[in-house]
């Protein structure tokens, strides 16, 4: 069976975590090849990385950034060295259930769509559940998502050509955030599966956690996008009630906690 999806993790001193995402993506219902971009860590994760492709050679490889150069350079280096259809985004400090990628890979070719996200159950640091899961549309398009960014970056799957076509740039900002917009702007087709595929721990070092950075760089994806003031700050008021819902409700069913 051929392999259609690489996964892509970007990684930078995650030694308390990769090993989790790793194996996640190893024990996906379909496979899939891993390339892990360890973005010059200072602890254990290079080493803890090589050590999964001596046991996979093949199946998993290692870029190895001699310096720090951001999640996004660090995606788009993997993206280009990629070499199946279909590229899924997982980051080190979260992980997927056994079977996202089969359910995702079904309804992109069942819809034509050329991105497919999910929705996904938050996680404590030590990866215990929180019993909340954040819930996404079915669809969305470019004036829905500027309401707020509804799209996980680790639940993404998309075509090879359109991460090529797309690539991520502006770290200082949402950088997954500006590639949604522009490929949804550029009337790209996506849609969303509403079932928590993605286990998304929740940290105090990524850069969305601390919610008033998150909000001030919202507001700088607006204006790179060239929103107008004036509508920015429409925007930007209804990614702030929409987070708020966000973040107090949600609680898991017992069905969601068996994913």
């Amino acid at each position: 069976m051929d392999v259609e999806v690489t996964a892509v993790m970007p990684a930078y001193n995650a030694a308390r975590y990769i090993d989790r995402a790793i194996k996640s993506a190893l024990t996906q219902t379909v496979p899939c090849r891993i390339l892990i971009i360890n973005d010059a860590s200072s602890d254990e994760t290079l080493s803890i990385a090589e050590s999964y492709v001596k046991k996979y050679p093949g199946q998993i490889c290692v870029i190895n950034n001699e310096k720090n150069m951001g999640v996004a350079v660090s995606r788009n280096c993997a993206v280009m060295q990629a070499a199946t259809k279909y590229i899924a985004f997982l980051d080190a400090d979260d992980w997927w259930s056994a079977n996202k990628l089969e359910i995702q890979l079904e309804k992109l070719k069942r819809s034509g769509a050329d991105v497919c996200y999910s929705g996904r159950e938050l996680m404590t640091a030590e990866g215990k559940s929180t019993g909340k899961v954040i819930h996404v549309p079915i669809q969305t398009n470019y004036k829905d998502l500027l309401k707020g960014n509804v799209i996980p970056c680790s639940s993404v799957i998309m075509k090879r050509e359109d991460a090529l076509a797309y690539s991520m740039e502006h770290d200082e900002l949402h950088e997954d955030y500006i590639v949604w917009l522009s490929m949804l702007r550029d009337g790209k087709y996506f849609v969303g599966i509403d079932r928590p595929l993605l286990k998304s721990r929740l940290g105090e070092d990524g850069k969305s956690r601390n919610k008033w950075k998150s909000a001030k760089m919202t507001y700088g994806v607006y204006r790179h996008m060239g929103i107008p003031v004036w509508k920015a700050v429409h925007y930007f008021m209804c990614y702030a009630l929409a987070g708020v819902v966000k973040y107090t409700g949600g609680q898991l069913s017992d069905a969601e906690r068996r994913e």
